[in-house]
């Protein structure tokens, strides 16, 4: 991490380094909601993880575009 010397080439490669580890845990997650989805089996459960699939491919575009 950064300390208060640091170039902007190091803070650059440091954001860099964050916004991948974001987007990695955001497709983690992803693939977690969508093996709920599949295994849901009752409607409420199928209509929650639905929600949290779509919630996390829509943060997954806007990290993305970062």
């Amino acid at each position: 991490m950064c300390l208060l010397f640091c170039s902007p080439h190091d803070y650059v490669f440091f954001h860099m380094e964050l916004v991948m580890s974001n987007i990695e845990y955001l497709r983690q997650q992803l693939e977690y909601a969508e093996e709920q989805l599949m295994i849901a089996d009752d409607m409420y459960t199928k209509v929650t993880w639905g929600n949290r699939c779509d919630a996390l491919e829509s943060a997954l575009v806007d990290a993305e575009a970062a």
